[in-house]
């Protein structure tokens, strides 16, 4: 797989002095981290990916990290689904070595060929192999608890509505 082209990049970190960039060794030092990580097609006939960071079960606005990523092509829902979870993974695989930290993925696909040890794909073998450590777990969690969804899904309803009625047959956008 070759370098993807990256339309639009967001990192936030909700909260603190001035809504500054999020700083990940903040939320390291809590004692569990749990990343959420979804993808999605949007209306615009582009492909995104979400990961969210926070510390077990505490989502107030001053303890979540937020990163998604658009790319310019709409791709299929696995592969948009393991970039998101590779870049979870490379999170995970960032922070201290003795934290646990839990990856979850609503992509039941995904979690079964981690857990099995059993990858239809090399390439998405190869990455996943080279950041897994003991210390990160990485699970199946049901669409509707999954955090990250609920933040793709808010932000596909604003730009649904905002190109509500623009669209011709084709998925061209009219001016």
């Amino acid at each position: 797989m070759g370098r993807l082209k990256v339309i639009e990049e967001e990192n936030i970190h909700f909260g603190g002095q001035n809504n500054k960039m999020p700083n990940l060794k903040k939320l390291e030092r809590k004692q569990n981290i749990e990343i959420f990580c979804d993808g999605t097609g949007i209306p615009t006939r582009e492909s995104c990916y979400c990961v969210i960071v926070s510390s077990s079960g505490n989502y107030s606005r001053k303890n979540v990290y937020l990163e998604t990523k658009v790319f310019p092509e709409r791709f299929e829902v696995n592969k948009i689904e393991s970039l998101g979870l590779i870049r979870a993974l490379e999170i995970a695989n960032n922070m201290k070595k003795n934290k646990k930290i839990k990856v979850f993925t609503d992509r039941l696909i995904l979690a079964d060929q981690i857990k099995k040890d059993k990858f239809i794909n090399k390439d998405f073998e190869t990455k996943v192999k080279a950041l897994l450590r003991d210390n990160i777990i990485v699970a199946w969690v049901r669409r509707d608890k999954n955090v990250a969804g609920w933040y793709l899904e808010s932000r596909n309803k604003k730009l649904k509505k905002y190109f509500n009625g623009r669209f011709q047959k084709n998925g061209k956008i009219r001016n």
